[in-house]
């Protein structure tokens, strides 16, 4: 019995190495933290699992860079929650990496109609409001956008 079941496994894992099947992770569409491509804030990732091929059972999942996918890229990549994303690169980005030019283009404010006497803090105001009234969906569209474009 253990010869038998042992060549079945061999047999099933050369298939699968040659045939691997891609599926999502097996979690709600509603997720509050979804797992997002690290380079463009995509939910469309991608691991590579075993499944049985009888049951459709998902029996091991494949912890390899290279089994990582996102369809955005069409490349693997690292998939990291999108708690992460915001905390180490959405954010800060809006907070360091945007300049004046760059909110004026986002959000259809000029800076200059501002008052300068207080070195415009009230454009940056305005600017951290509309951010600020963004979901997180919203703020990586706009990430995406507006670093894509500077590629």
């Amino acid at each position: 019995m253990n010869r038998t079941l042992k060549k079945l496994r061999k047999r099933y894992r050369s298939i699968l190495q040659q045939n691997p099947v891609m599926i999502q992770p097996v979690t709600s569409g509603n997720s509050s933290d979804p797992w997002r491509c690290e380079l463009c804030g995509s939910r469309h990732v991608y691991y590579r699992a075993w499944v049985d091929g009888n049951t459709e059972q998902v029996c091991s999942i494949d912890d390899d860079r290279d089994d990582l996918w996102c369809d955005g890229c069409e490349d693997h990549t690292y998939q990291i929650r999108e708690s992460e994303l915001m905390k180490e690169t959405i954010n800060p980005w809006w907070d360091n990496e945007t300049s004046v030019e760059d909110r004026e283009k986002m959000i259809g404010l000029v800076q200059k109609d501002f008052d300068p006497q207080e070195d415009y803090r009230a454009f940056r105001e305005a600017c951290d409001r509309w951010w600020n009234t963004k979901t997180n969906e919203e703020k990586i569209e706009v990430w995406r956008l507006a670093t894509r474009s500077e590629s």
